[in-house]
């Protein structure tokens, strides 16, 4: 019987072990739980900045085209210029919006618009160097060539901005699958 005690004393230790590994797994697994959660939210909040800065861009451009004299937009047929760059900007934007909505519900999807909008900054960096140029040779009124060099520089800024934006949608992807991963 002094045996029988002795074994079932251990395996009473053993169970009460287990129980206290599992307890405290549960625990840390909670708090990691709560971390990833909050990174997470921290990444989406970073990412509505970003957005925020490009709506900022906006604004300053307008009141840069607006001042300059329509005759020397129109000289150099800057109008088509700038318009054919704020079209590829507005594309990368679509192009963040359909990123944040694959996120949950289909984020594989978000690596392939990231790479659509990188490709959409490159020709905006492309075009903007094409008109900064073009401007130089074209545009004689020092204002105007100015204000046209301003409105493009802030094209291009809202373009990077939405190249970060993709970036920060990338991060948050992978967040996302990692956590799936862990929880399933």
């Amino acid at each position: 019987m002094g045996i029988f005690l002795r074994m079932y004393s251990g395996e009473l230790e053993v169970q009460a072990k287990r129980k206290a590994l599992a307890v405290l797994h549960d625990e840390i697994n909670r708090i990691l739980n709560s971390a990833r959660d909050l990174a997470y939210r921290e990444d989406i909040l970073r990412t509505a900045y970003i957005m925020d800065d490009i709506a900022g861009y906006i604004s300053g451009v307008a009141f840069r085209l607006a001042s300059m004299k329509i005759s020397s937009l129109k000289k150099g047929k800057f109008d088509d210029d700038v318009k054919q760059l704020i079209g590829m900007v507005v594309d990368a934007i679509f192009k963040l919006n359909e990123m944040a909505r694959a996120l949950s519900i289909n984020p594989s999807s978000t690596i392939e618009l990231a790479e659509e909008v990188q490709r959409l900054e490159r020709l905006v960096d492309a075009k903007y160097r094409c008109i900064v140029i073009k401007a130089l040779n074209d545009i004689s009124v020092i204002r105007d060539l100015l204000l046209l060099k301003d409105a493009v520089e802030g094209i291009e800024g809202m373009a990077d901005k939405c190249q970060e934006a993709s970036d920060s949608l990338t991060i948050q992807n992978q967040r996302v699958t990692c956590l799936t991963r862990v929880l399933f």
